[in-house]
């Protein structure tokens, strides 16, 4: 066996040591450096892709769902708007609708009040002609 002339360490392992490192390079790690196999880096950059691709997916199923959303709320607010909106135009109608069913029931009113007086008028008329064909006399005093 040799041995170092300055530390006394075996030169045999040295070189043992030594070979080892050069015999193993098979072109995955180098001095100073770590490089990685060719098929290690398509998967890594498979599982890369596959994982931006679900990220996509996601974020497109999630803005979807938002828009969605934001529509309900958005066909929400336009009806109530248009039902604020036409409160007032509401409140009018309500008035104008009592004011015209008030008018008609004093109309329908008169008109019945008119339809009495006249077949109580036509009603008289009979009976002081079938008064008249008896030969008796009619109080003028008590009915018109």
């Amino acid at each position: 066996m040799e041995y170092c002339p300055q530390c006394g360490a075996d030169l045999e392992c040295f070189g043992l040591l030594h070979n080892l490192q050069e015999s193993g390079n098979t072109g995955y790690v180098k001095q100073g450096s770590f490089t990685v196999s060719p098929k290690i880096k398509w998967f890594m950059l498979t599982l890369l892709l596959s994982g931006l691709l679900l990220g996509l997916v996601a974020g497109g199923s999630y803005l979807d769902t938002r828009m969605d959303q934001l529509t309900v709320r958005l066909s929400e607010v336009e009806s109530l708007s248009r039902h604020q909106k036409s409160i007032p135009k509401l409140a009018q109608h309500v008035t104008t609708m009592e004011q015209q069913i008030k008018k008609l029931e004093e109309d329908n009113f008169q008109k019945r009040i008119d339809d009495l007086d006249q077949r109580r008028t036509v009603a008289w008329r009979r009976i002081k002609a079938a008064l008249a064909t008896y030969g008796t006399s009619v109080d003028l005093g008590s009915r018109p």
